[in-house]
Order: C-alpha cells, then structure tokens, then sequence
C-alpha cells in the first residue's frame, strides 16, 4: 500500500501493480494462459507508469527532468518495445509468444541431462512432465533416474523456456520484463528523490526473487511433494538437523582434543 505521505501515489501505485504482475508472470511460467495474461496485464500497468508520473510530476520541481528523462526513455529500446507490446495487446490483438522446454534429469533445481521439446505453446509443463517420465520409464533407460530414485535429490524436471521477439529478441520473457520493470523502479526512485521524499523498497522478497531460475524448472516433487517420503529422501528439516547434530559432534569432538592436548602439557 502506497503511504498517504507519497509525493506520487497514482505513480508508485502503478509501479506496485506492475510489480505484482511481474511475480504472476513468473508463477505462471509453467501455465501458458494465466502466463499471458499475467504477462498483458504487466505490459499495461507498467506503460501506466509513465502516464502517471508525467501528470504528477506537472508543475513540480522535477517537471522540467522528466521531460529529459522521458526523451532517453523513448530512446531505451526495450521500454520502447514493452510500450509497443502493450499497445499491441490493448488495441490490436495478441502478442506472438514461442515456448519450449528441455525435459530430463535434475539434480536440485539444476539441470544435470536433459533432451529440448518442441510443444504445443498451450500444453501445461505438468502435463509434459508426466508424458516425459511415462516414455522413459516405458523405455527403461539406466542414463535416466533409476525407479527407486536412489540418487537423493535426482528426478526428472521441466524447464520452460519463453520468448516474445516483439519484446526481446534475445532474452526470454521473465529476463525481459524484469529488466523493463527495473529500469521503470530507478526512474521512479529519482522522481521522489528529487521530489524531497525517498522510495521504500517493494515489500521484503528473498534474494533474487526475480531470479528466472527459481521458477522455470518443475519437479516431479513439485507435481507430488509426498514423493519425497516415498522415495526415503530426507525432507529439508531433516536435512539441517541432520547438519546441525554434525556440527554439535564436530565441536563436542574439537573440545574433547583441546581438554586432552592441555592436560598432555600440564607439568
């Protein structure tokens, strides 16, 4: 919520709206639909951004640097395109998005051996996970993760892979729009910096929130988190206790030998 002390509300408004459709784009990666439309509705809040800050910024003292600012920003060729991109989708019809997909083994969140697919741009990645892991077990390759799935932390996975040319013709969709929405943040930040007032940051994410990493990729485990105990691995909890009963060992053991070096020196 903006606070009321705001010096451009309707902006940074718009800016947390952009914001909040940023993060639909990357929880929908792996659902086409909701993805596009999580990806319009970015599209249009963020353009919003600029229409806002231009009538609040009116008879201001930062009046006469957004006009500068603004003639760079019609110069940043990705702000130009996530413009036209939003014009695209308001007024002409639908943006041509393209999607594909490595399927095969992960280890963690990283991909370990995998094969690119082709695929229907609407087909769910979930769907294309369960007919991956029915080939290859029909198949019975030993490359591939073993039935028992005794390698903890191995199993099949998808990474989705989209991209809109019309946006980006290099990066895909999640790069892009988060590199647009960041370059719109340090623009606003200035404005209220110039204004006497400062922009609090978006509310408190973890590190590389934005990072498409953490979301492009769908487990096995994320389809069916009881997998986990089928499978005999340790759940995450587990694991630090197990760590952390190590810890206690190594310092109990490291106390131990510094007891008995200093009574080996005693006189």
């Amino acid at each position: 919520m903006v606070d009321h002390h705001c010096p451009l509300p309707a902006t940074h408004d718009k800016l947390d709206e952009a914001h909040f459709f940023l993060h639909g784009v990357l929880d929908m990666i792996h659902e086409p639909d909701p993805f596009r439309w999580n990806l319009n509705a970015f599209l249009q809040a963020l353009r919003s951004v600029d229409h806002m800050l231009r009538v609040e910024v009116r008879g201001s003292t930062a009046e006469s640097w957004y006009r500068d600012q603004r003639a760079a920003y019609v110069s940043d060729a990705l702000l130009t395109r996530i413009k036209n991109g939003r014009d695209l989708v308001v007024h002409r019809g639908l943006l041509e998005v393209e999607s594909s997909a490595h399927a095969g083994v992960f280890r963690g969140r990283v991909l370990k051996l995998a094969l690119p697919l082709p695929l229907p741009t609407r087909e769910r990645s979930s769907s294309l996970l369960v007919r991956f892991r029915k080939v290859v077990q029909e198949k019975g390759d030993p490359v591939f993760v073993d039935e028992d799935h005794s390698v903890i932390g191995e199993q099949y996975g998808i990474q989705r892979h989209w991209k809109v040319s019309a946006l980006d013709p290099v990066d895909e969709v999640p790069e892009a729009t988060h590199r647009a929405w960041a370059r719109m943040h340090a623009i606003v930040a200035e404005a209220h910096r110039r204004l006497g007032s400062v922009l609090d940051p978006v509310p408190p994410e973890p590190e590389a929130a934005h990072d498409p990493r953490r979301w492009t990729v769908l487990l096995e485990t994320d389809l069916d988190p009881s997998l986990w105990r089928e499978w005999g691995w340790p759940t995450a909890e587990e694991s630090r206790e197990t760590l952390r009963r190590w810890l206690r060992e190594a310092n109990k053991a490291q106390a131990t030998f510094a007891m008995e070096e200093g009574d080996s020196e005693a006189p």
